[in-house]
């Protein structure tokens, strides 16, 4: 029965330090992407935007416009900000091995408890 208990905590360790590290290696990735500032195609890409002929049947091609005028200045102070959003996100590495570590803890917390319950009620 020990053998179980401990084969399922090894188990779920694995999942949750492959979970911690496959989270803190993409927050790492976004950070990166982030900071570099590729994102300005983007805003020029919505900055060509054509509206397509279809849609202005449907719809008053001023406020289509001012849509996009929008969208685009949302865009605009969007990526500006995301070189400062990439060293926030670095900070939550750490945070991601905290709280692995937390939770290792808490497992460990669990199954020590656990077996002890279990001795117990097998001495009893």
């Amino acid at each position: 029965m020990k053998v179980l208990l401990w084969g399922g905590v090894a188990f779920l360790s694995v999942l949750w330090t492959g979970g911690a590290a496959l989270l803190s290696q993409a927050v790492v990735w976004a950070s990166r992407r982030m900071s570099e500032g590729p994102a300005l195609t983007v805003e020029a890409a919505a900055s060509s935007f054509i509206i397509p002929v279809w849609l202005t049947s449907w719809f008053d091609p001023t406020a289509l416009n001012l849509v996009l005028q929008t969208v685009q200045g949302v865009l605009g102070n969007f990526f500006s900000v995301l070189p400062t959003m990439g060293m926030v996100l670095a900070w939550l590495v750490p945070a991601i091995w905290i709280t692995w570590g937390i939770g290792m803890l808490i497992l460990l917390g669990a199954v020590l408890v656990g077996t002890g319950i279990m001795q117990r009620i097998q001495k009893s």
